[in-house]
C-alpha cells in the first residue's frame, strides 16, 4: 500500500475516533460500571433539547431527545450512563414571539455512581442537584 494511502487511512481513523468525544461520547461503554442520570423538569416550560456528555468531552454533543420529543414541566426522564462525571444540559429550542426569538438553557455537572441514579433538576432559575 502506498504511504499516502496509509497516512490518509490513519488520519481518517483519528477523525472518526475523535468524533465520539466531539459529539459528547457514548453514554454507556461496554464493560464499565453503569449508573443513571435523571433530568427533573421544574422549569415551567417544556424541555425539547437535552445534552449529556462526559465532563472531558470537547462539546456538549447532540440532543438525546428525538425530534418532536419533549419533557413536559413537572416530569422527568432517565438515561443509563457509565459511572463518572457528566455534563447535563437542557433547554427549549428557539421560542419566537412577535419576531423575537430566544433560547433558554442551563447546564450542570453531575457525578454518577455505579448502581445509583443521580438527579439534575432544572428550574426557571437554572439547574441544581
Amino acid at each position: 500500500m502506498k504511504r499516502s494511502h496509509v497516512l490518509s487511512a490513519a488520519a481518517a481513523m483519528l477523525v472518526l475516533a475523535g468524533c465520539s468525544t466531539f459529539i459528547g461520547g457514548d453514554l454507556v461503554r461496554e464493560g464499565e460500571p453503569v449508573g443513571a442520570i435523571t433530568l427533573r423538569n421544574d422549569s415551567g416550560i417544556d424541555i425539547d433539547v437535552v445534552t449529556i456528555s462526559r465532563c472531558n468531552a470537547m462539546s456538549h454533543g447532540l440532543s438525546v431527545l428525538k425530534s418532536g420529543d419533549k419533557i413536559p414541566t413537572g416530569t422527568s426522564r432517565t438515561w443509563q450512563v457509565n459511572a463518572g462525571c457528566w455534563d447535563l444540559g437542557a433547554g427549549r429550542s428557539g421560542t419566537c414571539v412577535n419576531g423575537r426569538c430566544s433560547w433558554n438553557e442551563a447546564y450542570i455537572k453531575l457525578q454518577v455512581y455505579a448502581g445509583r441514579t443521580t438527579t439534575g433538576r432544572f428550574t426557571a432559575a437554572g439547574a441544581d442537584k
